[in-house]
């Protein structure tokens, strides 16, 4: 489905916007297993604990130029103090493996998959500490 209003209004007819895997029998299989998997409680369970693992790893760093670490579940914001630059920790962690974003001009965005393992978070924190470390 897609909806819109107002200034949208007239932008689409009927039949001008299609998808090739939107609404097919197999899409539609494969997003009922994703929900049933993400919407047990030991699932949820488990990506809030991978959350909580992050953040506590991060601040027992205790580096001076992070001022604040947030987030629920694994969406997990990391706010640098002022004049420190996370487009420039982001560049690092990329030459050295790690891929994540940024949120604004102070805050580094980790969203990974759900279904990461320990071992991912754990090879993943080591570069992103021995970039914030500049080892």
């Amino acid at each position: 489905a897609c909806l819109y209003r107002n200034k949208a209004a007239d932008v689409f007819a009927a039949g001008d916007h299609q998808s090739t895997f939107g609404g097919n029998p197999l899409a539609c299989a494969a997003a009922q297993v994703v929900l049933d998997t993400v919407n047990t409680p030991s699932f949820l369970e488990s990506v809030a604990q991978k959350g909580e693992y992050i953040r506590k790893t991060v601040a027992s760093w205790n580096v001076k130029e992070v001022k604040e670490i947030r987030g629920k579940g694994l969406m997990v914001g990391i706010q640098m103090q002022d004049g420190i630059s996370p487009a420039a920790i982001e560049k690092q962690c990329l030459e050295k493996g790690l891929l994540f974003s940024t949120a604004g001009e102070h805050t580094l965005r980790l969203v990974p998959p759900l279904n990461i393992s320990r071992k991912e978070i754990d090879d993943g924190l080591e570069i992103l500490r021995s970039v914030l470390y500049h080892e």
